[in-house]
Formats: C-alpha cells, sequence, structure tokens
C-alpha cells in the first residue's frame, strides 16, 4: 500500500502513513488526546444501571435490583430460600430415593411409565435417550462426537 499525508488532530503535524487506521503522528500525540478526552469516551463513561422495584420471593420485602436475575433482597433470604427447596425436594423425592420406596415417572420420549433410580433419569432406556439426543442434534443442526 502506498503511504497517504494525513494530519495529525492534535499537533496538526503532516505525516506520512500507509496505515489506514492511524489517526496520530506519535503515541505520545495518542496518548495525550485520549487523556484528556477519556470523560467523552464509551468506556469510561458513567454507567447508570436501571432499576426496578421488585418483592423478595422469601421474605416478600420490597427492593430495588440493577439485575434481573436478582430474586432474593439479601445473602440471608437468598440461603433460606435454598434450604427451604433442598427440604422440599428432600421430603418429596429425596427421601424416597434413599429409603428405598419406588418413584416412577413417565420416560420424555415415549412416554413409558418407569421406576426412576436416580433423580436426573428423564428416559426409559438408552434407546429413547439416544433417539432423543439425535432429534435435538437434527432440530439445532448439531454434528456427533
Amino acid at each position: 500500500m502506498h503511504p497517504r499525508r494525513q494530519t495529525c488532530p492534535l499537533c496538526k503535524l503532516v505525516y506520512a502513513t500507509s496505515d489506514p487506521t492511524k489517526k496520530f503522528c506519535s503515541d505520545l500525540c495518542r496518548t495525550t488526546y485520549f487523556n484528556a478526552h477519556r470523560a467523552t469516551t464509551r468506556r469510561t463513561a458513567p454507567k447508570v444501571k436501571k432499576t426496578e422495584t421488585v418483592n423478595c420471593l422469601q421474605c416478600g420485602d420490597v427492593f430495588s435490583r440493577s439485575h434481573a436475575n436478582t430474586l432474593y433482597c439479601s445473602q440471608k433470604c437468598s440461603r433460606d430460600a435454598h434450604r427451604r427447596k433442598r427440604a422440599e425436594w428432600y421430603q418429596n423425592v429425596g427421601y424416597a430415593l434413599y429409603s428405598g420406596v419406588a418413584i416412577h415417572r413417565n420416560c420424555k420420549e415415549c412416554g413409558t411409565h418407569f421406576k426412576i433410580s436416580k433423580v436426573n433419569k428423564l428416559y426409559c432406556s438408552e434407546i429413547c435417550r439416544f433417539e432423543a439426543d439425535r432429534k435435538r442434534r437434527e432440530d439445532y443442526n448439531v454434528q456427533p462426537r
């Protein structure tokens, strides 16, 4: 590429460059310019967080959140909710699994009613699991491993 003449926006010096993205004659001019205009650049401009008022899912108190995934007003409420959910799970599923009581579920692929041995088991057999995985790959155009 042929060198072209360009004027430095800071010191107004005319210089030759073959780089089309170069705007300043030197690193000193570039850093001086950006340090002087730092407040107007996108990276350092003050960010304004949007907040919304919602109710805590554990205690019901009203609080302001700046992230959509904040569900609880404090870490204490978050811990209490987690403990409550874990206790509910243990009463409904965990106790039955650990005590030997049979829990049944319907297969997500074929609909067959089957006894589960693990909490996260969704399919009655390996065949149904492979078939569901094949359909998922077709839907999302994913190549097999």
